[in-house]
């Protein structure tokens, strides 16, 4: 699973807005083919319930690959996923090497 996808799943449980994927350089089509993407896997469901706020809700099989134990084991992840920020991150250097960010892409 993709971490565009992950990252959609997590929103959907958390029902939070998408304005998220947005910050993160998703376009609205980017977007639409992710849910349609996890739609079609049946990820996601959409609820016809008009009573409720949630119109999207995470399946148990969105569920279960969201708390996938052996992906967390290789991550080291006690809790709930957190997706890492793919603007913060760099190729695996050597132990000896020292990495020096570039000033325009560093967020301190």
């Amino acid at each position: 699973m993709n971490n565009g996808l992950r990252l959609l799943l997590q929103l959907v449980s958390a029902n939070a807005d998408i304005s998220y994927l947005q910050k993160n350089g998703f376009t609205y089509s980017q977007i639409a083919a992710l849910f349609g993407e996890a739609m079609r896997d049946g990820l996601i469901v959409h609820n016809d319930n008009l009573h409720n706020d949630q119109k999207f809700i995470v399946t148990d099989k969105g569920n279960s690959l969201l708390s996938n134990s052996e992906s967390r084991a290789l991550l080291g992840v006690q809790g709930r996923w957190i997706s890492p920020d793919e603007r913060n991150k760099c190729p695996q250097i050597k132990l000896d090497d020292v990495f020096l960010p570039k000033v325009k892409n560093s967020y301190f």
